[in-house]
């Protein structure tokens, strides 16, 4: 990685922050970077995305318009991607509200755990209000549903091409993530690539053949050429292995098994 990568990012963020502060002044509560630059200032390119939360006092009909051009404006400018999730603070005003609140990485983020806090400060009253266990099993449930609707449309179409590099990086994104989401019913809060899989292999949660596929995947994260001089048959069984493992290991986590 070169130091320039760092630059753009921090720079990308540097700029979306003071933008969004005199474009909507006193509605801005509080601006949270979470994720991988939260966890790891470093960037890896192409890989790593800028995670933010945003909490808005209240709601305008300028808002999201307002931030989707600007972060479409960023995006362009600084050759990064912001992933950008958007509340306000009716969302969790009350206790009410935050027991039906599920949506755990924003729950992990408003306990400030791994997170950054660029703008503003966070009091949501009672946390332990928040369901997290609750919320892993919502969202792993919600990522497989979306898991199989991506293999339906976009890795088995016969007229795609298999060896898409943002398939394949989409793809791990979600293995990795949804195995660091599983370790939270745990209680272990790991990143979601290198310490996930040394939590895996720790506790002995899944077999010694899903642990190579694991790593096999951590190996193309970690030098997509590794992807780009695959024959497409092996693409092809790599997609499988993936699709296999996934609906196993969240099965074995959603049922207690």
């Amino acid at each position: 990685m070169t130091p320039d990568i760092t630059v753009r990012y921090s720079t990308c963020i540097g700029d979306f922050v003071s933008t969004l502060i005199k474009t909507f002044d006193d509605n801005v509560r509080v601006i949270i970077l979470h994720g991988g630059l939260a966890r790891d200032p470093a960037p890896i390119e192409r890989w790593s995305d800028i995670d933010l939360i945003l909490i808005l006092r209240h709601y305008s009909p300028r808002v999201t318009p307002s931030i989707s051009e600007l972060v479409e404006y960023l995006e362009r400018k600084h050759d990064v991607r912001l992933d950008i999730n958007l509340l306000y603070e009716s969302d969790f005003a009350s206790d009410h509200a935050k027991l039906r609140f599920y949506h755990s990485e924003i729950i992990n983020a408003l306990n400030q755990r791994g997170t950054r806090i660029l703008y503003g400060s966070v009091n949501v009253g009672n946390v332990t209000l928040f369901n997290e266990d609750e919320a892993v099993y919502v969202y792993l449930n919600t990522v497989l549903n979306l898991f199989r609707r991506y293999y339906i449309e976009n890795i088995y179409r016969p007229t795609q091409i298999i060896k898409n590099a943002a398939n394949i990086q989409r793809i791990i994104r979600w293995v990795f993530s949804i195995i660091r989401s599983s370790l939270r019913l745990r209680g272990i809060y790991a990143n979601p690539y290198h310490e996930s899989l040394s939590e895996l292999m720790r506790l002995n949660l899944v077999s010694a053949e899903d642990i190579e596929l694991l790593k096999r995947l951590m190996g193309i994260r970690n030098n997509m050429r590794t992807f780009n001089s695959m024959r497409e048959d092996e693409v092809k069984e790599l997609y499988t292995s993936v699709e296999r493992f996934v609906e196993k290991y969240i099965h074995e986590v959603v049922h207690g098994s």
